[in-house]
């Protein structure tokens, strides 16, 4: 899991992407609407000092985001994938905050979803998702 820091610098570039419908983030209330929805998984990071013997160490995370971009039945496989080249283009195009590096847009997969809490329209969903993996260093005392 990647640290709550860089969560929240992922969802605020989400946010200004005008794409599509970001879910707020997990364990909240969620209505997918009848129209392309991203939504975002941090599945993995591993976080090691990058410095030694300082008051306030250096930390490199390096990890991966994975992106979701679903489209509701009849929309097509095109729009889903052209949402997805749109936000990768988003990320690998972004001019990040200090420490942070985006690094490469990374293969997924597409096919046929279903999305929690619509089960009228179990595995009729669409859904493109890649993944991107990351670099992000950061100042953390030691306490």
């Amino acid at each position: 899991m990647s640290t709550a820091a860089f969560q929240d610098i992922v969802r605020q570039r989400l946010a200004a992407w005008s794409g599509a419908v970001v879910r707020p983030g997990r364990n909240t209330d969620f209505q997918p609407p009848r129209a392309p929805w991203v939504d975002v998984d941090f599945p993995g990071a591993q976080v090691a000092r990058a410095d030694m013997g300082a008051d306030e160490p250096l930390w490199e995370e390096v990890g991966a985001v994975m992106i979701h971009v679903f489209v509701p039945p009849g929309t097509g496989d095109r729009v889903a994938s052209a949402l997805a080249d749109s936000l990768a283009r988003h990320f690998l195009r972004w001019a990040p905050p200090a420490g942070v590096t985006i690094t490469e847009r990374m293969q997924g997969q597409a096919g046929p979803r279903d999305i929690e809490g619509d089960p009228e329209l179990k595995g009729r969903w669409w859904g493109v998702s890649f993944g991107l993996s990351y670099v992000y260093q950061f100042f953390d005392p030691i306490d």
